[in-house]
């Protein structure tokens, strides 16, 4: 993906397209406001993690990307009232900015924010996820926090590939060893 973002003779946009499947070459079907309400809507439970993360975004946790700045790549109508509007569609006229802002600030008043007092976690953050901003970046005794350069969201968690980079290798040894340290403990 920096490859194709960094090099190339195309406009900034292109590359975009390119280096993330949207390219004319291919189809990447992105569900539209109705097609995500319907998906959410939908309680079996063959319909894996969508509706419980979308929950948890809606009552817990926000982490919308919106771009409402005129100056962003991606222009300036991804507003968080479509979320919000999509919280409200799936789970009801109750889910909205108010709760969802209590949400927040209860989650992070239970867990402690960003100055969470905890032993025995490792907090792992890919150097190009835009979530990471939103997650533990600096290591506190007991709880290491390890950001894995060029790599993106959840990145560690995904099978090993001989095509992982070095700093992603290294770093799920340094997980595993920690893990295995802490529960060595117990």
């Amino acid at each position: 993906i920096c490859d194709t973002m960094n090099e190339g003779s195309q406009d900034i946009l292109e590359r975009y397209a390119l280096a993330t499947g949207f390219s004319q070459s291919s189809c990447n079907n992105i569900p539209s406001f109705n097609e995500s309400i319907k998906l959410y809507k939908y309680t079996s439970y063959y319909n894996g993690m969508a509706r419980p993360w979308f929950y948890q975004t809606c009552t817990e946790f926000g982490f919308y990307t919106t771009a409402s700045s005129r100056r962003g790549f991606f222009g300036s109508d991804l507003f968080l009232s479509y979320y919000v509007d999509r919280c409200k569609q799936v789970f009801g006229e109750q889910f909205n900015l108010q709760k969802l802002s209590d949400g927040i600030k209860r989650t992070n008043s239970l867990y402690g924010g960003l100055n969470m007092q905890v032993t025995n976690v490792v907090f792992v953050q890919g150097s190009l996820d835009p979530w990471s901003e939103l997650g533990i970046r600096t290591s506190k005794p007991g709880a290491p926090a390890i950001v894995i350069d060029g790599t993106t969201h959840c990145q560690d968690m995904y099978p090993p590939s001989d095509s992982d980079p070095q700093s992603l290798k290294d770093a799920r040894k340094e997980i595993s060893n920690l893990i295995g340290k802490w529960i060595s403990m117990s």
